[in-house]
């Protein structure tokens, strides 16, 4: 009984801060809270680098509304073999574009951004998701250029802030520690 009434108090609980941790607005509001991971490949497409959003940072915001999108964030570059992405650089991404609903479903969007890094240049990218939970990720297809650098982002994926993970991590170790000790 006990264990039961701990799971629920638990699940609660995370509910309750995963709502909050995720600080997302839906349907129209600033998105903030998110986390951006990119992979860069060469022309062979091989991987040469990885680019990471700055967590928690307040700058972080994209603005969404029923048919438009802008995009600002900072972030770092987490790892490189290559000297345009220097391991450690910062860089900053912003622009806008629009937004469509895929055709035949209820939630699912087809985002079309021009954007411009402080460390590639211009650049489009089309992205897939949904806004409920947050998850954005390429569209499928060949990957897409970085302006004229000669590289391709292979993966681009947009998610609410690991810090999020982290509490449904902790609640579970309750949970499993508590039902251990046959409390």
């Amino acid at each position: 009984m006990k264990n039961t009434l701990i799971l629920a108090t638990a699940l609660t609980l995370l509910a309750t801060l995963s709502g909050n941790a995720f600080a997302t607005h839906f349907h129209g509001g600033n998105i903030t809270g998110f986390n951006v991971d990119v992979e860069i490949s060469d022309d062979g497409g091989n991987l040469v680098a990885i680019l990471q959003s700055n967590p928690n940072d307040p700058e972080n915001v994209i603005d969404l509304t029923d048919t438009t999108a802008d995009v600002n964030y900072n972030g770092t570059v987490i790892q490189s073999s290559i000297a345009l992405l220097p391991q450690g650089a910062p860089f900053n991404v912003h622009g806008g574009g629009t937004i469509q609903t895929q055709p035949g479903t209820f939630d699912t969007e087809i985002v079309s951004l021009s954007l411009n890094s402080s460390l590639g240049g211009d650049f489009n990218l089309q992205l897939i998701g949904t806004r409920d939970p947050l998850d954005f990720n390429l569209t499928p297809g060949p990957p897409q250029p970085v302006g004229n650098t000669g590289l391709f982002i292979s993966s681009h994926r947009i998610t609410p802030e690991p810090g999020s993970l982290v509490l449904l991590g902790l609640a579970s170790a309750g949970v499993f520690g508590t039902r251990r000790r046959g409390v």
